[in-house]
C-alpha cells in the first residue's frame, strides 16, 4: 500500500522528502527480491530435509518388518501371508514415506490461515471475519470427505492384499498352475480382486478432485462475501491499492487451504499404514535369547488347576469353562557365541515345549452341540474387535449382546495347547555325536527347533554355547551357483572346500553338471535332484566350520550306500572334534554315535550310550532296532526272491537261444541248391540276429536333471533402463490408457483451467485500472470475480475426473498385460 500512490496529492513524492522516501519503491523491490531469494533456499533445503526423513522412514519400515518376520513365533508365522509382507514393506511404507513431507503443513497451514487473515484484517476491518465465518461453515465439508477418503483407503488396502496374495499364490505354485491348465481361473482370480481395487481407487480420486475443487472454489468466494460486506457496510469505493493487496492475500490463501486438505488425506492413509503395521510388529515373537525369561513369549507353571480346584498334568488339556489358566513363564534360552571348540555343548533341562501359546484357549469344536450354537456371539465378537482397531466409532453389540456373550463364554469349555515336548533334559558333551531317534511325530523336529529358538519354552532352560551350523530335513537352495551354495557367504578355501565335497559325495555329481560347481541352481534346487540338494545343505554346514552342528535327519533323502557315505566321510571324520546333534531314522548308524536320545509321544522314555540301550530289552532303541532288524530280513527275502526270478528268467532266455540256434542250423541243412533260404530259415536267422538281450538290474542311479551350462545360466540380468524415461514409455503408457484423443482431451482440462486462473488475473488488473468504478459497477466486478471462483473448482474438478480416469484406463490395460 505504501508503494502505491493514492489517488489524492498527499501521497505525492516532492523533492522535500528525504533519501528513504523518494528512493523507497526501489528499496522495497531490493528487500522483496532479498525475501523472495531466502524464501527459495530455504524451501530447497527444507524440501531435501522432509524428503529424506520420508525416505529413511520408509527404510525404516521396511527392515523393522523383515527384522519382524524373522522372529515370529510359529504360531503367528501361520497367520501372515507373504502377499501381506510385500504390502506392509512397499506399499504401507510408501504411504508413511508420502506423509513425512507434509507433517508440518498440519501446524504450518494453521499459521499461514491466522497470517493471511491479520494482514487482511489490517486492510478490510472486520469484513475479513466473514471471510473467514465462510471458511470455518466449509469446514465441516471437508472433514466428511476425509472420513470417506479414510474408509476407502482402508477398504482399498484389503483389496491389495487379496491381490497380492492370489498372484504371490499362483507364482509359488506356478508348476501346478501350467500342468493342470489353470491359467484362466488364477488370472480371473486376480483381475476380480484387481477390478474391486479398481473400483475404490476411482472413489478415492473423484473425492480428492472434489476436495481440490472444493478448496480451489473457497478463497474466490471467501473474498467474495468479503468484499461485499466491506462495500455494503462503507459508503466509500473499494481502492485500488487496498482491492490488490486484499485479493492477493485472498489468492495466497488459497495454497494452504489447498494443501491443509491434502495433507489430512495423507494423514488419513499414514494412519491406515500405521494400524497395520502396529498389528504386524505387536505380534508374538520367539523367546529373547538371554539370562532370563522373555516378555515378549507365554508364560508357563508346572501345573495348571481346573475347575474343581484338582491339579492336573499339563501334557492333557485343561478344560475350565469358567477360569481362565495363568501359565506363568520360566523358561530361559541363553546363547554363548564366544566359546572354544572344546567348550561348545547343547544343555538342556527340564524343557517343557509349546508351538503355541499355552495361555490361549482353544474352542472345542467337536463337540456340535455344545459351541456351534455360540459362534454367532464369537464372530460378533471378532468383528466388533475388528471394527475397533479399524477405527469405526460405532458399536457393534450392545449391553446386553456383551451380557449374553459373557454367559455364553463361561458355559463353553476350553482346552489349551498340548506340550509338544515334556520334561526334556539332555547334555551334548563338547565333541560329542549325539543322536535323536523315535517313530514319527514323536518330537524330534520339534526338539531340533526349540534349540534353534523357534519355540515357546515355557519352563527349563536350554542352553547353547557355541556356533552353530543347522541342516535342516528340507534342504533350502540358494538361487545362485552350488559353489555359493555351499560357502554361503564365507571366503573361499580351496583345500578345506575340496575336501567338503568329497565327504559329501558331490565330487561325482559335479562331473555330471555342465560347469561344475559354477551351474547356477534354479528357484528352490529345481535343477537338482533330492539326494544332491540335501548333500549340499550337509556341505553347506560342514563347510561352514561351525562349533555345533544340528542335522535334522538328513540322510533320509539318500541312498543306503551314499547315506552310509556321507555319514561315516562327513559326519563322523570331517565333523570329528565338533558337538554334532543327528535327528536320524537310519538306525544302522547308532553304534557310531556317543549318544542316543530314545523320544516316543513327546517325552524322552531312554538315553545313553549304545551298549547301555542295546543292553534294555524292553528299551524302545531295542525294540526299533528289533523292528528294523525284521524288516531288513524281509528286504532281504523279496531281495532273494527276485534274484531267484532273475536267474530262472535268464536260464529260461538261454533255453530259448540253444533253441533257435538248433533251428538255424536245420535251417542252413535245408537250403535250396541256387542258395535261397527256406522261409522257416528266414526266420529262425532273424531270430538269431536279434537275441533277446537280458535286462540289467540294480540300485537306483541318483541322475541329476538337466541342467544348462554356466554360460547361459537359469537367470538373466534384469534389465533396467538408466537415464531418462524415454519418450516411447511415454507413448505406451499414452496407448494404455486410451489413445491419443483421451489424452487430447485430459490436455484441454487442464488448458482450460490454466485459462481461467489467466482470466482471473486479468479480471483483476481490469477491476483495479477502474478505481473510480466509471465503466462498471462494483457489484458487476464482484459477480464476475465470485462465477470466476466457482468456474475455477467446476474446471479443477472436471480436469481431475479426466485425469483419474485416464490413468485408472492406463494402470488397468497395463495389468492386464502383465
Amino acid at each position: 500500500e505504501d508503494i502505491q500512490k493514492d489517488e489524492d496529492e498527499d501521497g505525492a513524492i516532492t523533492d522535500d522528502d528525504t533519501w528513504g522516501v523518494r528512493y523507497r519503491g526501489y528499496w522495497l523491490s531490493g528487500l522483496l527480491l532479498l525475501a523472495m531469494a531466502a524464501k527459495a533456499v530455504t524451501e530447497n533445503v527444507y524440501f531435501h530435509r522432509v524428503y529424506r526423513g520420508g525416505y529413511q522412514a520408509r527404510v525404516a519400515v521396511s527392515v523393522a518388518v523383515y527384522n519382524k518376520s524373522l522372529r515370529l513365533a510359529n504360531a503367528e508365522r501361520q497367520s501372515t501371508t507373504l502377499g501381506e509382507l510385500v504390502n506392509l514393506m512397499q506399499v504401507d511404507a510408501t504411504k508413511i514415506e508420502m506423509f513425512v513431507p507434509q507433517i508440518h503443513v498440519l501446524w504450518d497451514g494453521l499459521l499461514q490461515i491466522i497470517g493471511y487473515m491479520a494482514i487482511l484484517y489490517s486492510l478490510i476491518s472486520w469484513p475479513c471475519l466473514v471471510g473467514l465465518a465462510v471458511m470455518i461453515v466449509a469446514a465441516p465439508v471437508q472433514g466428511v470427505v476425509m472420513g470417506k477418503l479414510f474408509g476407502l483407503n482402508r477398504v482399498l488396502s484389503k483389496h491389495t492384499d487379496t491381490r497380492v496374495k492370489s498372484a504371490n499364490e499362483a507364482l509359488q505354485g506356478i508348476q501346478s498352475v501350467k500342468m493342470y491348465t489353470w491359467e484362466q481361473s488364477v488370472q480371473d482370480e486376480i483381475n476380480k480382486s484387481r477390478n474391486q481395487e479398481l473400483g475404490v481407487l476411482r472413489g478415492v480420486a473423484y473425492l480428492r478432485g472434489f476436495s481440490r475443487a472444493y478448496m480451489s472454489a473457497i478463497p474466490g468466494l471467501v473474498a467474495v462475501a468479503a468484499f461485499v460486506c466491506l462495500a455494503l457496510a462503507s459508503d466509500q469505493a473499494i481502492k485500488a491499492s487496498t482491492l490488490f493487496a486484499a485479493l492477493t492475500a485472498f489468492d495466497q490463501l488459497r495454497f494452504p487451504l489447498l494443501f491443509y486438505p491434502m495433507s489430512l488425506a495423507t494423514l488419513a492413509q499414514a494412519k491406515v499404514s500405521a494400524t497395520r503395521l502396529q498389528a504386524y510388529l505387536s505380534l508374538r515373537e520367539i523367546t529373547s535369547m538371554g539370562n532370563g525369561p522373555s516378555s515378549a513369549s507365554p508364560s508357563k507353571g508346572a501345573s495348571k488347576t481346573n475347575h474343581d480346584g484338582h491339579s492336573t498334568d499339563e501334557d492333557d488339556h485343561a478344560t475350565a469353562p469358567n477360569k481362565q489358566m495363568i501359565t506363568p513363564i520360566t523358561g530361559t534360552h541363553a546363547r554363548q557365541n564366544a566359546v572354544s571348540t572344546s567348550e561348545a555343548e547343547i544343555v538342556i533341562s527340564d524343557a517343557n515345549i509349546y508351538w503355541g501359546d499355552p495361555n490361549t484357549p482353544i474352542t472345542d469344536k467337536s463337540d456340535k452341540g455344545e459351541t456351534e450354537p455360540h459362534s454367532s456371539h464369537l464372530d460378533m465378537t471378532d468383528r466388533s474387535a475388528a471394527s475397533k482397531d479399524d477405527g469405526d466409532t460405532k458399536s457393534v453389540a450392545s449391553s446386553q449382546d456383551l451380557e449374553s456373550l459373557g454367559t455364553a463364554l463361561s458355559s463353553v469349555p476350553v482346552k489349551y495347547p498340548k506340550a509338544i515336548l515334556s520334561n526334556i533334559s539332555i547334555h551334548v558333551q563338547p565333541g560329542q555325536l549325539c543322536a535323536v531317534v523315535g517313530r514319527v511325530a514323536s518330537g524330534k523336529s520339534t526338539l531340533v527347533s526349540a534349540i534353534l529358538n523357534e519355540t515357546i519354552l515355557q519352563s527349563g532352560s536350554i542352553k547353547l554355547a557355541g556356533s552353530v551350523a543347522y541342516a535342516a530335513q528340507t534342504p533350502w537352495i540358494l538361487n545362485a551357483t552350488l559353489r555359493d551354495n555351499i560357502l554361503f557367504g564365507q571366503p573361499y578355501n580351496e583345500e578345506r572346500y575340496q575336501r567338503v565335497l568329497s565327504a559329501a559325495q558331490l565330487t561325482h555329481d559335479l562331473e555330471l553338471l555342465d560347469g561344475g560347481d559354477m551351474v547356477e541352481i534354479g528357484e528352490k534346487g529345481i535343477n537338482l535332484s533330492g539326494g544332491q540338494k540335501q548333500r549340499v545343505s550337509i556341505a553347506r554346514a560342514a563347510y561352514s566350520n561351525a562349533q555345533i552342528v544340528i542335522l535334522d535327519d538328513p540322510l533320509s533323502a539318500l541312498d543306503p550306500e551314499v547315506g552310509r557315505q556321507v555319514f561315516e566321510d562327513c559326519i563322523v571324520d570331517l565333523m570329528q572334534g565338533k558337538t554334532r546333534l543327528l535327528v536320524t531314522n537310519q538306525l544302522q548308524f547308532l553304534p557310531q554315535c556317543d549318544h542316543i536320545v530314545a523320544l516316543k509321544r513327546g517325552k524322552i522314555v531312554e538315553q545313553g550310550t549304545y551298549d547301555d540301550l542295546q543292553a534294555e530289552e524292553e528299551g524302545e532303541v531295542h525294540r526299533l532296532l528289533k523292528d528294523i532288524t525284521k524288516k531288513q530280513q524281509q528286504k532281504e527275502k523279496a531281495k532273494k526272491k527276485a534274484e531267484e526270478a532273475k536267474a530262472a528268467k535268464l536260464l529260461n532266455d538261454t533255453a530259448m537261444f540253444k533253441t533257435m540256434e538248433l533251428a538255424n542250423v536245420k535251417a542252413m541243412k535245408s537250403t535250396k541248391p541256387d542258395g535261397s533260404a527256406a522261409p522257416e530259415a528266414k526266420i529262425a536267422t532273424s531270430a538269431v540276429s536279434h537275441p533277446a538281450q537280458p535286462t540289467k538290474t540294480g540300485a537306483p542311479i541318483d541322475k541329476p536333471k538337466a541342467t544348462p551350462t554356466a554360460a547361459g545360466g537359469l537367470v538373466t540380468v534384469e534389465e533396467r533402463n538408466m537415464g531418462a524415461v524415454s519418450l516411447s514409455v511415454y507413448l505406451k503408457y499414452l496407448a494404455a490408457g486410451g489413445g491419443a484423443l483421451k489424452f487430447m482431451i485430459v490436455l484441454l482440462g487442464f488448458i482450460i483451467g490454466a485459462a481461467n486462473t489467466l482470466v482471473t488475473g486479468a479480471w483483476i488488473s481490469i477491476w483495479t485500472s477502474d478505481a473510480d468504478y466509471e465503466d462498471r459497477s462494483q457489484g458487476f466486478y464482484l459477480s464476475v470475480y465470485a462465477a470466476l471462483a466457482v468456474a475455477l473448482g467446476i474446471t479443477t474438478f472436471i480436469r481431475s475426473v479426466l485425469l483419474v480416469r485416464f490413468g485408472i484406463s492406463a494402470s488397468s490395460s497395463l495389468h492386464q498385460n502383465l
